[in-house]
C-alpha cells in the first residue's frame, strides 16, 4: 500500500460510501427537488425582525410607543421646479401631488404648506387675518410663506423652488418587509406632476436594501462564477472538476435557503452573500480533492485510485471543513437576528457543499486524469516560502512579529458605528435624493421624544417647561425644526389673537385660553390631538436633525436630554432612533462572543486532529496572525466595525486554518521517511503547496468579488476577507515552517 494512504478510518468511510454512491445520489436527488420547491417561496426581509435584537426592552417601547401615538414612519418628498411653488400655479402643482399620494394605500396622511394655508382660510373670515389665496404676486405670495414659522425652513425653500410634502404611512408594529408596493405606487402617483421630485425616509431606505439584496445575489454570484471557473480550469485543466465544484455548490445553495424557507427565515441584505461564499468554499475544496487525485499513479486502477485517494484527502477536508462551519457556526452566538442567520445559513451550506463534493467526486473522480503538478510558478513560490521560513526562521518569526505589533496598534484604532446611508454608494439614488433634500428643505431625520408628567401634563406651567427645552434644542443647533402638540396651541392662540402670520406665535397666557383652544383645537389647526397627546400623562416631540452616524446621533441625542428640565417633567428618547442607537454596543459583543466561540471550536477540532498541544498553538498562532493584520487594516484604513464587517474576524478564522490543517497533515505523513524536519518541510510544500496557493487565490479572489457588492458593508466584508487569504498563505507557507524548526519537533503520526 503507499505510503500516504491512511488505513483507518478515513479508508473505511470511503469504502462504504462507494458501495452505496447510487442510492446516497437518488437520496440526494430527492432532497434536492423537496429544497428546490421550498426556496422557490423564500421572500427578502430587511425590516426590524432582522436588524434588532428580538424582545428587548428598547424594541418593546418602540412597539407601546407605535400603540399610543401612531405610526413614526414619515417619508418626506421634495418637489422642485424652476417657477417655484409660491405662485397659484405652484400651489396647483403642489395640491395635484397631494391629492394623488392620499390614495396610496400605504399613506394614513399627506402634509404640506397648503394643509397650513388651508387651515389659516377657513377661519379668516372671523379672525380678520390675511390669507394666501388673498395675494396674486408670487414674491408677496412667498414672503407670505416665509413669514409662517410652521412653513419656513421646513415646508418651503427659500428661494420658493422646492416645496416638501410629509406623508405619514400606516401604523406598523414593524418597518414593513417589503415597500416595493409602496415605491411604485408613488413613482405612478409623482409622474403626472409637472415637476422633478426626490423622496427619503428611513423604511424607504430598507425597501431599497430589499430591492438590493434581490439583485446582489444574482450578480455577485455570476461573477464569482465566471472567476471561479476560469481559475479551476487554468489549475486543474479539466472540465470535469470545474462542472462537479459548480454543481455541488449550485445544489448546496438550494438545499441551504430549501432549509432557510422551511425554517420561515428570509433573505436579507448580509445574507445575500450566502451563494457566492458557498461557491468559493465548494471550489476550495474541490481544489484540494482533484488536485490530489490528479498526482495519484496513473497505473492504478481508476476505482483504486479514487478510493485510495479519497481516503487519503478526505481527512484533512473534513476536519477544514469543519473548522470554516465553526467560524460561521460562531455567529449564532450573535445577538442581531441578521448576524445569527448569516452564520447558521453559511454553517449549513458548508456541511451541505462539503456532503455534496464528497458524493460527486466518487462518481467523477474515476474520469480525473492523472497529471501530476509540475514545478510551474505557484508550485515554485510555496517551495520557496518553504525554504525561507526553514532556513531563515528567526528573521521570518521576527517580521511578522513586527507585523503583529504594527496590526494590534491598528487594531485599537477601529471605529465601531453605523450609518444605514453609508451602505450605499455615493452615486446611489437613495443617498442622492436624501442630501437634495436636506441641502433644499432640511433634514428629514427625526427623533422622537416622549414628555410625562406625574398629573395632567397638560397644565399650563408643564407646557411652559417643555417649550422652553424645545426652543433651547432648536437654538441650540441640536435640531432643525420641531413638532408637537405645542406648535398646534401657538398657532391656534396666534390665530385667535389676530397675529398672523408674524406676531404672538406663542403659548397662551393663562389656563383659561389653554382651555378653550384646546376645546376647539380641530377649528384652528389640522394637527390631530391623537397624534400628539396620550391622556392624561404624556406629549410627543419630534426633532429634525441632519443625517448622520450613530456616533453622531448618539451625541447629539445625549445633547438635546442634557438640555431636559430637572423637575416635573420626565423627557424620554422614544421611536425608532433610540432602538438603531442600541446596535453599535451589540456589535461590540457579537465581535467578542463570536470570536472567542470560534476560536473555541476551532481550537477543539485541531486537537481531535493532531493530537498535540504543541501543534495546536503552533496552528492558532499561525492563523490568529492574518485575523489581528485584517483588524489592524481596518483601524488604520478608517474601516469601520459595522453590521457587515462585525463577522470578520471569526470568518477568517474559520477560513484561514484550512491551509494550516492541509499542510500539517501533509507533513505528519512525510517527515516519516527519514528525520530531517527541514526536509520534510519542503517535501510537504512541494506536494501539496501548490493546492494551498490555488486554494488561496479561489477564497481570495472569491470574496474579493463581493467588493462589487452594491452595498458598501458587504463590500468592505469580502475585500477583508480577501486580503486576510493571501497574508494567511504566507503564514501558513513561511512562518509555520519557520516555528516548526525553531521548536524542532517532529510531529508524530496517529
Amino acid at each position: 500500500m503507499p505510503r500516504y494512504i491512511d488505513s483507518g478510518w478515513a479508508k473505511s468511510t470511503v469504502q462504504q460510501l462507494w458501495l452505496i454512491r447510487r442510492w446516497l445520489a437518488l437520496l440526494a436527488l430527492m432532497i434536492t427537488c423537496i429544497f428546490a420547491y421550498e426556496a422557490t417561496g423564500i421572500r427578502v426581509d430587511n425590516s426590524l425582525s432582522a436588524w434588532f435584537v428580538e424582545d428587548s426592552e428598547l424594541l418593546r417601547g418602540y412597539h407601546r410607543f407605535l400603540d399610543k401615538f401612531g405610526s413614526d414612519d414619515l417619508v418626506f418628498v421634495a418637489l422642485e421646479r424652476d417657477e417655484g411653488f409660491a405662485s397659484i400655479q405652484g400651489a396647483k402643482i403642489l395640491r395635484e401631488a397631494s391629492d394623488g399620494i392620499n390614495k396610496i394605500p400605504e399613506v394614513s396622511a399627506v402634509f404640506s404648506f397648503l394643509d397650513i394655508t388651508d387651515t389659516v382660510k377657513s377661519v379668516s373670515k372671523f379672525l380678520f387675518v390675511p390669507t394666501l389665496q388673498e395675494l396674486d404676486d408670487k414674491e408677496k405670495r412667498l414672503n407670505y410663506l416665509l413669514a409662517d414659522p410652521l412653513i419656513n425652513g421646513r415646508l418651503i425653500s427659500a428661494d420658493g423652488r422646492t416645496a416638501l410634502l410629509i406623508l405619514r404611512l400606516e401604523t406598523s408594529q414593524n418597518i414593513s418587509m417589503d415597500l416595493d408596493s409602496f415605491r411604485e405606487n408613488l413613482k405612478k402617483a409623482l409622474a403626472p406632476v409637472d415637476a422633478s421630485n426626490s423622496a427619503v425616509s428611513m423604511s424607504m431606505i430598507y425597501a431599497e436594501l430589499n430591492a438590493l439584496s434581490r439583485s446582489e445575489m444574482p450578480r455577485l454570484l455570476g461573477i464569482a462564477l465566471v472567476l471561479m471557473s476560469f481559475i479551476l480550469l487554468l489549475s486543474l485543466r479539466q472540465l470535469i472538476p470545474v462542472l462537479v465544484a459548480l454543481l455541488s455548490a449550485m445544489v448546496a445553495v438550494v438545499w441551504t435557503f430549501g432549509i432557510l424557507r422551511y425554517s420561515g427565515g428570509s433573505i436579507n441584505v448580509l445574507t445575500s452573500v450566502v451563494p457566492t461564499v458557498i461557491l468559493v468554499i465548494g471550489i476550495s475544496t474541490c481544489v484540494h480533492i482533484f488536485l490530489h487525485l490528479q498526482s495519484l499513479p496513473p497505473e492504478h486502477p481508476p476505482t483504486k485510485r479514487v478510493v485510495e485517494g479519497m481516503a487519503f484527502i478526505l481527512k484533512p477536508c473534513i476536519f477544514a471543513a469543519a473548522t470554516t462551519a465553526a467560524g460561521f457556526a460562531s455567529l449564532t452566538m450573535a445577538d442581531l437576528p441578521m448576524t445569527r442567520e448569516l452564520g447558521m445559513l453559511l454553517s449549513t451550506g458548508i456541511a451541505a457543499v462539503f456532503l455534496l463534493i464528497t458524493l460527486i467526486s466518487l462518481f467523477a473522480g474515476r474520469y480525473i486524469r492523472s497529471n501530476i503538478v509540475s514545478r510551474n510558478s505557484l508550485s515554485m513560490l510555496a517551495m520557496w516560502l518553504a525554504k525561507v521560513g526553514t532556513k531563515r526562521p528567526k528573521l521570518v518569526i521576527f517580521l511578522f512579529g513586527l507585523l503583529g505589533v504594527v496590526a494590534l496598534w491598528g487594531a485599537l484604532q477601529i471605529k465601531i458605528d453605523a450609518f444605514p446611508l453609508d451602505l450605499f454608494p455615493l452615486n446611489h439614488p437613495v443617498r442622492e435624493d436624501a442630501d437634495r433634500i436636506e441641502n433644499t428643505v432640511g433634514p428629514y431625520t427625526t427623533l422622537e421624544f416622549v414628555v410625562s408628567a406625574e398629573d395632567d401634563v397638560l397644565q399650563l406651567h408643564h407646557l411652559r417647561a417643555a417649550e422652553q427645552w424645545a426652543k433651547s434644542v432648536v437654538d441650540n443647533g441640536h435640531a432643525a425644526w420641531r413638532a408637537s402638540l405645542l406648535e398646534g396651541i401657538k398657532r391656534s392662540n396666534q390665530l385667535r389673537s389676530g397675529g398672523y402670520p408674524r406676531i404672538n406665535f406663542k403659548l397662551p397666557t393663562d389656563e383659561e385660553q389653554l382651555q378653550y383652544i384646546l376645546k376647539s383645537f380641530g377649528r384652528y389647526t389640522r394637527y390631530k390631538l391623537e397624534q400628539w397627546f396620550s391622556p392624561p400623562h404624556q406629549l410627543r416631540f419630534t426633532f429634525g436633525v441632519r443625517s448622520q452616524s450613530a456616533s453622531g446621533l448618539s451625541a447629539n441625542l445625549d445633547a438635546i436630554m442634557a438640555l431636559a428640565p430637572r423637575e416635573g417633567l420626565l423627557i424620554e428618547p422614544a421611536g425608532l432612533m433610540p432602538l438603531w442607537l442600541s446596535q453599535v454596543p451589540v456589535l461590540v459583543g457579537t465581535q467578542i462572543k463570536s470570536f472567542a466561540l470560534a476560536l473555541v471550536l476551532i481550537m477543539g477540532i485541531i486537537i481531535v486532529m493532531l493530537r498535540r498541544m504543541d501543534m495546536v498553538v503552533l496552528a492558532v498562532v499561525v492563523n490568529l496572525l492574518p485575523v489581528l493584520a485584517t483588524l489592524g487594516l481596518m483601524g488604520i484604513a478608517g474601516i469601520r466595525l459595522d453590521l457587515g464587517t462585525v463577522a470578520v474576524a471569526s470568518v477568517i478564522l474559520g477560513l484561514v486554518v484550512d491551509d494550516t490543517i492541509h499542510f500539517l497533515h501533509r507533513l505528519k505523513h512525510e517527515v516519516g521517511r527519514d528525520n530531517s524536519l527541514r526536509r520534510a518541510v519542503r517535501r510537504a510544500a512541494s506536494s501539496t503547496g501548490y493546492a494551498i496557493v490555488v486554494s488561496s487565490i479561489v477564497i481570495g479572489v472569491g470574496f474579493g468579488v463581493l467588493g462589487f457588492a452594491q452595498v458598501t458593508s458587504i463590500a468592505w466584508f469580502g475585500l477583508l476577507i480577501g486580503m486576510a487569504t493571501f497574508s494567511a498563505l504566507l503564514a501558513d507557507l513561511s512562518l509555520a515552517p519557520a516555528l516548526l524548526t525553531l521548536m524542532n519537533r517532529s510531529p508524530r503520526s496517529n
